[in-house]
């Protein structure tokens, strides 16, 4: 939008924060950008393009889901006679942790996915076996 021609960038200022309210530019210069960009996303190549990001998201979300569950597992080290069950948790904990989007801290990147699935294991526990949800917790 900025390079498109003359635009206009609003900020609002609160206290010592500076909130963005986006670009502006005419109507114009708008649907100048809107239909340059109606073009290119009907091309075939487009197309294709969004097709291989998608398998590539996808294999790389499978990788994660696995290394995340062999992580639950270590975390979880059940003995070995009880190993079928720490893998029926595992599945279970990673299951739920782990879609794109869920907003678990299975999701974030800030820490080691060992922290994660600990952590993950942690507030699945609080939240599936105790009435954590529907406490009320006085701030």
């Amino acid at each position: 939008m900025k390079a498109a021609g003359d635009h206009w960038i609003v900020q609002e200022k609160k206290g010592r924060k500076i909130f963005s309210r986006g670009v502006w530019a005419s109507a114009v210069t708008v649907e100048r950008i809107r239909a340059e960009l109606d073009a290119e996303r009907s091309a075939e190549s487009f197309a294709k393009k969004k097709e291989a990001d998608a398998r590539r998201r996808e294999k790389a979300q499978g990788q994660y889901v696995g290394d995340f569950h062999e992580a639950v597992v270590a975390f979880l080290a059940f003995h070995q006679n009880h190993a079928v069950l720490g893998d029926q948790l595992a599945r279970a904990f990673t299951t739920h942790a782990t879609p794109v989007g869920s907003g678990t801290v299975a999701r974030t990147k800030r820490i080691p996915v060992e922290q994660r699935a600990e952590a993950a294991v942690i507030a699945w526990m609080r939240h599936g076996t105790t009435g954590y949800d529907g406490m009320v917790i006085p701030r």
